[in-house]
């Protein structure tokens, strides 16, 4: 950037020489300006009103006046004027000290003296510019104190307030009254009054002003306020300090808003640089002045300083006629594909790239009042979405060829011509492959008849060609010219076998360089995992066939393998169709002879079911007879032996009363056995009961029942900790409980201690056990004792009929759920209940 306007420069100097090269760099960067002469300080000085000059550079080695005594008699004449210092090598001693007397900069005496003289002439301007921007702002601010909304005070030496504006309330919530009461570090927090009470007594013991300083006080309601204080000290009309008028501006939601703008720009920074989008800046000239590191990554750049030269302008890729509208002020955005190559033959930048990508670009002028003072460039690599764009529009052109519901021939046709359309390639062929080997379907544009039938031939039946790795899928994807995808490309067959060795060259019959073909392609047409066929295309010119291209026809023949599978589907399934009608008619007839028996068998059927219904029901009512029947004689014997054993056990001896206890036994057998054949008939028969309960509650009445007899035999009771709830038929629950414990203690041995209660559940089911850690059974036995009228062989001379579990597992099974038994790793059995959690049964009904 350069100054707009015209200079006056003084230069004190007392070589003519010196004086003339300083005289030519400046006017060579600031044409039009004066640039005036004096060989002493002195002179100058007295012709500084007459001058005016804007910026004076004077020599600090110079006859009468030197340079620092023309510093300090500037200072003491309140002359504002820009001074520079020139001083020999060594002296930066002395451009400190001219610093300090208020020299705007200083310039050594180097080699490069004469270049920088200009750059440093400017800078002097610019920050008197801003020097002058800064009192004007003053002004405006002193104008406006004087109708301020701002806190106005005075405090005498001992820092209490001896004047206070109205301000001080809306900003401290103290009236002035109440804050002239106050010392200023009573506003203070607690923590921090001492110190900064010491802070203020030793700038106001030295007399200084302040400006802008940003302390943190308590409100008068307890909250934090940000106040930005300037004083200045008083005088009296002796010189002594009396103290110190200043200006409170709250500042509180300035600073927190400062803070959130750092916030703020830090995250723009850091999205700048994270940016997946490229981000350049330039000038108005179009010099490059920024880029981030996506835009580096673009563009394959690695040494950013080499971009200095770069002008947005001159960009070889910037369609034409778009410069006009940037220089107008309105923003662009186009597409274009940016070649690497033509960059590289302009020598615009060096890049690690090559070739062609595609680039979405959107240049926005940045203005500055109504000129153009930045162009922001964002940039986005759009080689992938153009790419698969393409590959879309190929893939659905082949799309509609697949879907038009063609014979086979025709659709691969069609396909061929399509794939020579696409690829621009000389000539184009599909072929079909069985599983034997032979090829019953194939198409070919451009290549000779003699041709496709010697690559047919090579790419079967030999395998030494590299045509069988591609339809065999053996490829290294590792090694040239093979894809990931399978596929085979070269670009240049000739170059290619001339790299061979002997011995490689075996594994080529290289039939398409035989032909003339120089680019040549080979993809696999997939079906799932199977390789169903071969696309082949060839030209007789080199690099035909980029890389991109090969992958969009990989992704071609995995469409065209789903149409061949289809096509293959839909001829198989019409010849089922055909054989299948065939079938149809003959299966009708002898299913219309079938049916009539069905229909026969199905009368007869029902007949012999309702007979059965009869039956059972006959056979139930003769099962409940038989067993009153067996009972009533039961109970007469009972009776009768216990009368016999009261009233005559003195007359019978030993023998007689031990036949009166077998009879007793007998008896009490036989009515126990028909009890158990009623409960057995009935756990059959009757209706379940289904009802919800808790599974501790219903363990508390199975164990109080069994309280005695575990006591008596010191047996440990162990039982789950949570509850559950239960949908079940009580009755039965309790039956299958009752056989569990009560076969447990009855079978169990002396080795018995132990009985525990298990539960476990899974998605659907509920699932119980009784475990004990008695004689326990085999593992052969486990399923034999819920069968009618089986018992243990441990059973011996323990009472019972054998019926039991088979209860057990009727109850299990009318539950929908099931039973079973298993023998514990060294004693013990554990038997297993399982029971649906929802719908338990195919026959219960619930209880309302």
């Amino acid at each position: 950037m350069r100054l707009e306007e015209p200079l006056t420069i003084v230069i004190i100097e007392d070589e003519e020489p010196h004086f003339q090269l300083m005289k030519r760099a400046i006017l060579k960067e600031f044409p039009g300006s004066s640039v005036q002469h004096f060989e002493e300080a002195s002179s100058c000085f007295q012709e500084i009103e007459v001058l005016h000059p804007d910026v004076i550079m004077v020599d600090y080695l110079m006859p009468g006046m030197n340079g620092i005594e023309f510093l300090e008699a500037l200072q003491a004449g309140g002359k504002d004027i820009p001074v520079i210092m020139i001083t020999g090598q060594g002296d930066e001693g002395i451009a400190v000290k001219a610093m300090k007397l208020g020299a705007s900069d200083y310039l050594v005496k180097s080699s490069d003296f004469f270049s920088l003289v200009p750059r440093i002439i400017e800078k002097v301007m610019r920050e008197r510019e801003l020097k002058n921007s800064l009192r004007e702002t003053e002004k405006r601010f002193r104008d406006l104190a004087e109708s301020t909304s701002d806190w106005i005070w005075e405090v005498d030496m001992e820092g209490k307030y001896t004047y206070s504006n109205p301000m001080v309330q809306k900003i401290t919530g103290y009236t002035s009254e109440e804050i002239l009461q106050k010392h200023f570090y009573d506003l203070f927090s607690q923590k921090e009054k001492e110190a900064q009470r010491r802070l203020a007594f030793q700038v106001m013991r030295e007399g200084k002003p302040l400006t802008s300083f940003v302390n943190r006080v308590v409100h008068k309601e307890g909250r934090e306020l940000i106040l930005e204080t300037s004083g200045v000290p008083i005088f009296g009309s002796s010189g002594e300090l009396k103290g110190y008028r200043g200006i409170d501006r709250d500042i509180t939601r300035r600073k927190k808003t400062e803070e959130a703008l750092r916030e703020s720009e830090e995250r723009f920074r850091n999205i700048y640089e994270a940016s997946p989008i490229g981000i350049e800046l330039y000038d108005a000239s179009g010099d490059l002045i920024d880029l981030n590191e996506a835009s580096l990554k673009i563009f394959g750049i690695s040494d950013p300083p080499q971009l200095q030269k770069v002008n947005l302008f001159e960009d070889p890729n910037l369609p034409a006629g778009l410069v006009k509208t940037l220089q107008e002020g309105k923003s662009v955005r186009y597409e274009i594909p940016f070649d690497f190559d033509k960059i590289k033959e302009m020598n615009f930048f060096e890049s690690s790239k090559s070739g062609i990508i595609h680039i979405d670009v959107l240049i926005t002028p940045m203005h500055e009042g109504d000129h153009i003072s930045e162009y922001l460039v964002q940039i986005q690599d759009i080689t992938h979405r153009k790419r698969a764009e393409e590959a879309l529009k190929i893939s659905h052109r082949f799309l509609e060829i697949a879907n038009k519901n063609l014979q086979m021939s025709v659709m691969l046709k069609e396909f061929v011509h399509e794939l020579r359309h696409y690829t621009g390639c000389s000539a184009a062929g599909i072929r079909i492959l069985n599983q034997d080997g032979s090829i019953p379907y194939q198409a070919y544009d451009g290549f000779s008849p003699g041709f496709f039938e010697e690559e047919n031939l090579l790419s079967i039946h030999s395998h030494r060609c590299m045509c069988t790795t591609v339809i065999q899928g053996k490829t290294e994807p590792h090694l040239p010219h093979y894809t990931p995808g399978g596929s085979l490309y070269i670009n240049g067959t000739t170059r290619f076998l001339s790299g061979l060795t002997e011995e490689e060259r075996k594994f080529t019959r290289n039939k398409c360089n035989e032909f003339g073909y120089e680019s040549v392609v080979l993809i696999p047409i997939r079906m799932e995992n199977s390789i169903l066929g071969l696309i082949h295309i060839a030209d007789h010119r080199e690099n035909v066939i980029p890389f991109e291209m090969v992958e969009v026809l990989e992704g071609v023949a995995m469409g065209l393998g789903t149409a061949i599978q289809r096509v293959r589907t839909r001829d198989e399934l019409r010849k089922a169709h055909d054989e299948l009608e065939l079938r149809v008619q003959a299966r009708t007839r002898e299913l219309a002879h079938t049916n009539q028996l069905l229909i026969e068998e199905i009368e007869e059927r029902k007949k012999v079911e309702e007979a059965l219904r009869q039956s059972s029901e006959k056979l139930k009512l003769f099962a409940y007879s038989v067993m009153h029947d067996l009972k009533s004689p039961a109970i007469g014997i009972h009776g009768l032996t216990k009368l016999l054993q009261k009233h005559y056990a003195h007359k019978l001896d030993e023998r007689g009363k031990h036949y009166c206890e077998q009879i007793l036994k007998a008896a009490e057998l036989n009515s126990a056995l028909v009890e158990k054949i009623n409960i057995y008939i009935a756990s059959k028969e009757a209706p379940l009961q289904i009802e919800k309960f808790y599974f501790k509650e219903f363990l508390k009445m199975i164990r109080e029942e069994f309280t005695e007899r575990l006591a008596d035999r010191h047996i440990l009771w162990i039982e789950p900790d949570r509850d559950i709830e239960v949908m079940v038929d009580r009755l039965s629950f309790l039956r299958v409980f009752r056989n569990f414990i009560d076969n447990a203690m009855k079978y169990g041995g002396k080795e018995l201690s132990e009985i525990q209660i298990g539960y476990e559940e899974s998605q659907d089911f509920h699932t119980f056990s009784v475990r004990d850690n008695g004689v326990g059974i085999r593992k052969e036995d486990c399923e034999k004792i819920f069968g009618l009228f089986k018992r243990h062989s441990s059973s011996k001379g323990v009472a019972g009929t054998g019926l039991g579990l088979s209860i057990v597992r009727e109850i299990a099974e009318r539950h929908g759920g099931k039973v079973w038994a298993e023998p514990g790793p060294e004693a013990g059995t554990t038997f297993y209940i399982s029971i649906p959690k929802v719908n338990p049964g195919n026959s219960f009904q619930p209880t309302p």
